[in-house]
This record gives C-alpha cells, structure tokens and sequence, in this order.
C-alpha cells in the first residue's frame, strides 16, 4: 500500500466521488490535502504517517491572522481522521463521527 500523501489523497477523493459527496466538498477536501501536501514537504516527508497526522491536525491558527479558526480545525481533523483510517486499514472511513455525549438517543428509558 502506497502512504504518501498525495497517493492516500487521490483515494481519498475518488472514495468522496464514488459516496456521492457534492463537489464543492470534494473540492475543499482537495484544498486541505494541498496544504497537507505542503505541510510534509515542509517537513522533509511525502509519507503520511499518523505522528505527522496528528502534527497537522493541531494546525488550528491562521497563519495570515494568527487567530483561532474553527473551520481550519474542523477541516485539518477531519482530514487526519479519514487519513489514519487508510493509513490503518487500507481503507477510507468516510462515516460521521460524533463529538461525544450521551450515549444511545433512540433508546431512552422512560421513567414511571
């Protein structure tokens, strides 16, 4: 299995094509996997590995503004998230994850 990450990208967005995902979304997962792209060679590497993963998924400030973005951490994880899944499996995990919580909604006990 190829893990550069321009190779791992290419899956990843043929995977996103063939879910049916809408191509504006597929477009910003292109976005950040460039900046990915970037971000590794920055750091001597076209390999993806999940410690360069996690490295980038901490990218939570804007460079340009040096402020918090919500947005850059919600694309950055994401991203790293579907990346550790191939990385891991060999396969893309493109299912929701959700933020924690409450456990089981549709099965809520009702109290007498």
């Amino acid at each position: 299995m190829d893990t550069t990450i321009t190779k791992i990208g290419e899956v990843v967005v043929a995977e996103l094509r063939a879910a049916g995902y809408k191509e504006s979304t597929v477009r910003n997962y292109q976005k950040t996997i460039g900046v990915l792209v970037r971000y590794g060679r920055e750091h001597g590497t076209s390999l993806y590995t999940q410690a360069l993963g996690d490295e980038f998924g901490a990218l939570t400030t804007s460079p340009r503004t040096g402020q918090f973005s919500a947005q850059r951490r919600f694309s950055y994880q994401r991203l790293v998230a579907v990346f550790d899944s191939y990385a891991t499996t060999g396969h893309v995990d493109l299912s929701v994850q959700k933020r924690g919580g409450g456990g089981c909604i549709g099965q809520r006990q009702m109290s007498s």
